[in-house]
């Protein structure tokens, strides 16, 4: 696969489509989209499948084709919940009568007008299971220098969905050390686990000491940190 073109409709009345994003796409980072209408609204709308709660996304791979079997992230959506939806559960629309399993949802992939059958997933039950983090506790950078580790979200109990991470370093002091991580939005399936690289840097005139990143991790309600300790050595 190279690249993809879809539709994705919502019920108006529960939510509303706000934005797409391709961060972590299996696509790779050299893609060029040639469709992003929300509903009316921006490139490659038209007539036919467009209007209220549609979303088409359509992207291809320069120079690259993921092979098959592949497993990971095509692309998200961004929805608002309205106010008048309390109490509603959002999930796929049910009674199609092929496309997906298990049968039922409304899910239907079609690749050069042959039904390819998907596998759905989607949380029967609000914030199933959860996720833990784990990853390098320890740094070391000389002044002038850089250094690597990683962060690892992983899926527990059969969580699935967007994580975002953050960085607070500790304590702060003039030319202290600087953290940057490769993303800082992660989505896992259920029971994978995906990495985030960690990059600490020391300038020539850092103080040394130990210094303190804390981690945190945020998902909806669920929220969880770790400490990585950047130690800058005396010269």
């Amino acid at each position: 696969m190279n690249g993809f073109d879809i539709f994705v409709k919502s019920d108006t009345a529960t939510v509303q489509p706000i934005g797409v994003n391709l961060t972590g796409t299996v696509l790779g980072t050299n893609t060029l989209v040639f469709a992003d209408c929300i509903e009316f609204i921006g490139s490659g709308c038209g007539t036919l499948l467009n209007g209220p709660g549609i979303v088409r996304f359509a992207v291809v791979a320069l120079g690259t084709v993921v092979a098959a079997p592949a497993t990971g992230r095509l692309f998200s959506i961004r929805y608002n919940v309205l106010q008048n939806s309390t109490g509603i559960n959002v999930g796929y629309q049910t009674g199609c009568g092929q496309g997906s399993v298990p049968q039922g949802l409304c899910i239907l992939v079609v690749n050069a007008g042959a039904t390819v059958p998907e596998i759905a997933q989607e949380s029967a039950t609000p914030g199933v299971g959860d996720f833990s983090l784990s990853g390098d506790q320890s740094i070391t950078i000389p002044r002038g220098t850089g250094g690597a580790g990683f962060v690892n979200v992983v899926s527990q109990g059969g969580f699935f969905g967007g994580v975002r991470l953050s960085t607070v370093i500790s304590p702060v002091r003039k030319n202290g050390p600087i953290v940057v991580l490769s993303t800082y939005l992660i989505f896992i399936l259920p029971g994978t686990s995906s990495t985030s690289r960690l990059f600490a840097t020391a300038f020539l005139h850092t103080p040394p000491g130990n210094y303190n990143v804390n981690i945190t991790a945020t998902s909806g309600s669920k929220s969880h940190s770790m400490i990585v300790i950047i130690t800058v050595p005396h010269p």
